[in-house]
């Protein structure tokens, strides 16, 4: 019985099919030219205990030198990441500048 393939993003529109099997095997593998206590493990680890900060408007144009009005307009529009809580709008820096470099290198 074949396994069902999962989709795993690889670059701007390029993308890796494997099994879960295949999957399991080519993290061991990493983990084992890597070595105990790669980063990776550290990364994920933060991750979970610190997940990057929801930004106001004000504090993202602040990080950034773009005008607040921008970042609204844009997450308005739908151009942006952006989280919505009720009536406001948050962002998380990180996010918002991957976006704008995957629109710069689509166009």
């Amino acid at each position: 019985m074949n396994e069902p393939l999962m989709l795993i993003p690889f670059g701007p529109g390029d993308y890796l099919a494997l099994s879960p099997t295949e999957l399991a095997h080519a993290r061991d593998r990493a983990r084992e030219i890597l070595g105990a206590g790669w980063a990776g493990d550290r990364a994920a680890a933060a991750t979970t205990q610190s997940p990057d900060p929801l930004l106001t408007a004000e504090q993202i144009s602040e990080a950034t030198g773009v005008q607040a009005a921008w970042f609204l307009e844009q997450a308005r529009r739908g151009e942006i990441p952006h989280v919505r809580l009720g009536k406001y709008r948050r962002f998380v820096l990180g996010e918002v500048v991957e976006s704008a470099r995957f629109r710069e290198r689509a166009k």
